[in-house]
């Protein structure tokens, strides 16, 4: 199939992104917490989610290319929102799954003008220190190459 990957550009950072469908609608999906970017899996997601691609325009939304050495879901929130506005996309349909849920949740929250409907899956409103112990480890395993554990 061969989905072609686009990057936007802001002031402060880039994002990459790739998009489906010619809908008229606007659904913007934005993906949980990966050890590697969802954009090497972008003809699976297409296939996946082709159902929608008569409706809607679909974009998939990566995090910042340029990722700090902290970066909380507000400031995930804040850039992939600015990368949306600078597509000058408006009026979406959100989904977001996992992390990519509480990423869209403060999205609607502060950037209400911005979205027409909230979708969320397997989601939610915040992280408990369980949870949080978790995914460190995760990381952990991650970063020592321990893919199966």
């Amino acid at each position: 199939m061969g989905t072609q990957i686009e990057t936007v550009k802001t002031d402060s950072f880039s994002m990459n992104y790739f998009r489906f469908g010619n809908g008229k609608e606007t659904l913007v999906i934005i993906p949980g917490l990966s050890v590697q970017s969802v954009m090497g899996f972008a003809d699976s997601v297409v296939e996946a989610y082709k159902i929608f691609a008569d409706d809607y325009t679909v974009y998939l939304f990566d995090r910042r290319n340029e990722l700090p050495e902290t970066y909380t879901v507000y400031e995930m929130a804040k850039d992939t929102a600015e990368a949306i506005q600078t597509l000058g996309l408006h009026h979406i349909h959100l989904f977001g799954t996992s992390q990519g849920g509480m990423i869209s949740m403060v999205i609607a929250a502060e950037y209400n003008d911005l979205v027409k409907k909230l979708v969320l899956g397997s989601s939610a409103s915040s992280s408990e220190d369980e949870k949080l112990k978790t995914i460190e480890s995760w990381v952990q395993l991650a970063k020592e190459g321990k893919k199966e554990e």
